[in-house]
């Protein structure tokens, strides 16, 4: 029964419109926007500007997870997928951080 709840409800959210005030959210509460780029990870990490870092790869021609420790954001570039998640504070944060670290550890 509780599968054709979450389908109504679903099924409701977007009759109403109501998705474009819903965020998606990481398992810790990081929002999470999602975009494409035309770029290479090169040009995508040549545009991405003053206070992002290098943190992590696993494949260092397509994929990257950069870091702003001032705006406590994350963005990963994956063969033109771009996701970005912004913590709410620094321990959620790190968190994040640490999930990319293992995600590219055991990929």
């Amino acid at each position: 029964m509780s599968g054709s709840h979450s389908g109504l409800a679903y099924s409701l959210i977007f009759a109403f419109g109501l998705e474009r005030d819903m965020q998606e959210l990481t398992q810790h509460g990081s929002v999470i926007e999602r975009e494409l780029s035309p770029y290479s990870l090169a040009g995508f990490e040549a545009g991405l500007g003053n206070g992002w870092s290098f943190l992590t790869s696993d494949q260092p021609n397509c994929h990257a997870v950069f870091v702003n420790e001032e705006k406590l954001s994350l963005v990963t570039y994956c063969e033109g997928d771009v996701i970005t998640k912004r913590s709410p504070n620094e321990f959620v944060f790190s968190l994040e951080k640490n999930d990319e670290m293992w995600f590219t550890a055991n990929a």
